[in-house]
């Protein structure tokens, strides 16, 4: 093994080079590996392989660099590597937080993988289930079981390990009410504004499910696909108001209901 020293003005970094692939692991919790980067990892570096270190643990756990380390085993080249002691998990989350190849997906598999170790992250778990039975993107699940999409941290809890499902059973008899849309609007009333309208029309105090159900049997064409929340708010008052004396109607002035 050879031992490079990378030196500055104050201090120095050491990286090593080995071709000794079966010393490093993953670490559990990391995104699952994508091997179309992978391919295109093996392409680049056939052309020419630019030294990138990769990071790892005291334990040899690749915290960072790990779709560079199966593209460099895979050709047979040498691996370039930094060690730094004590990083896990949260290193792995917090070095990719503010990078663009790390989705919401990304962030929830791993965390809801590592759960079977730390019991703080089950509420991943029950995330996880909730999109997937729901067929939802990450961030509607993230706002309707913890409601507070809108907070400036909000996501930055959630990639940092510390989301909370607070509500899941409610959300989950919101969902089924939502389905009753399906048959009259396709694919579209899961769509993340028509959903954030009926989660803001349905929160009022005179919603009734039952009144809204059968009205749709006949004013299903009402039901048009739009650009703005407050839209479709005007649409649901429409379908939900018709036949109903004024003090039971529910009337929006945009987002705010009157």
């Amino acid at each position: 093994m050879m031992k490079q020293e990378v030196k500055s003005q104050d201090t120095y970094t050491e990286v090593f080079v080995t071709k000794n692939y079966d010393r490093f692991n993953t670490i559990d919790g990391n995104r699952i590996i994508n091997e179309l980067h992978v391919k295109r990892l093996i392409e680049s570096m056939q052309q020419k392989q630019l030294i990138t270190p990769i990071i790892v643990n005291e334990n040899y756990e690749i915290i960072d660099g790990q779709h560079r380390f199966k593209a460099q085993s895979s050709l047979g080249l040498s691996v370039y590597y930094i060690v730094c002691e004590g990083y896990g998990l949260s290193e792995v989350h917090r070095l990719n937080e503010k990078s663009n190849n790390w989705k919401a997906n990304d962030f929830l598999n791993g965390y809801a993988t590592y759960a079977e170790k730390e019991e703080k992250f089950f509420d991943y778990i029950l995330l996880k289930e909730f999109i997937e039975n729901n067929a939802i993107t990450p961030i509607l699940g993230i706002y309707l079981t913890r409601g507070e999409l809108n907070e400036p941290d909000a996501m930055t809890a959630f990639k940092n390990g510390h989301y909370k499902a607070k509500n899941i059973e409610a959300a989950q008899r919101f969902m089924d009410q939502l389905e009753d849309f399906s048959q009259y609007f396709h694919e579209t009333y899961k769509s993340t504004k028509f959903i954030k309208a009926f989660l803001v029309f349905s929160g009022s105090t005179k919603y009734n499910h039952d009144n809204m159900t059968k009205k749709l049997e006949y004013m299903s064409g009402y039901l048009q696909q739009r650009n703005q929340i407050s839209q479709y708010l005007d649409i649901l008052s429409d379908i939900y108001n018709t036949r109903l004396s004024e003090k039971s109607r529910i009337h929006f002035k945009g987002e705010k209901e009157l």
